[in-house]
């Protein structure tokens, strides 16, 4: 059928469709941590103060100034459950790649966790858009916050291309 990978059975085209997973899986990870580590935001005050924040400093500084419940829930959905719907997909991309047989309990880890792959990228977009509407002050998207909507759009991909509602 056009537009569709080749049989794993088909030689090289076989092969494609055995290790793409597995490159696309390593690529949102790669991405992840640039997403977590880059600043992804960066706040103007009185047209010459500026910040830059990334992710992984917005949840670290939420802890150190005792936003326990706020840095938990951020660290949770932009460090932890990417992390782990990545690992997860990882292992099912492997044992295809290998020819070893999925593991149905890693396919359904990956639809619980996928479920919030967005979250993160749609509530920085609502405190950009919040800051800009204040009008105290103004902020602007940086590439973390890019980086992180490439890593959760990667790892759709990937869960789309493993098909892991079919894993057995």
């Amino acid at each position: 059928m056009a537009g569709t990978l080749p049989d794993e059975t088909a030689g090289d085209g076989g092969n494609l469709r055995r290790w793409l997973p597995l490159g696309v899986v390593a690529a949102a990870a790669v991405c992840l941590v640039l997403g977590l580590t880059l600043p992804s935001l960066q706040f103007y005050r009185f047209f010459f103060l500026s910040e830059e924040h990334s992710l992984l400093g917005v949840t670290v500084a939420l802890l150190d100034e005792g936003e326990y419940f706020l840095g938990v829930v951020l660290g949770a959905f932009s460090v932890v459950f990417p992390g782990l719907k990545l690992l997860v997909l990882a292992r099912i991309a492997a044992g295809r790649a290998f020819g070893r047989n999925g593991w149905a309990g890693a396919a359904r880890l990956a639809g619980i966790f996928g479920r919030w792959s967005m979250l993160d990228v749609v509530l920085l977009a609502l405190v950009v858009f919040a800051v800009k509407r204040s009008g105290l002050a103004d902020a602007a998207a940086l590439p973390g916050i890019w980086f992180f909507a490439a890593s959760a759009g990667l790892s759709i991909v990937a869960a789309r291309l493993l098909d892991v509602h079919k894993v057995s």
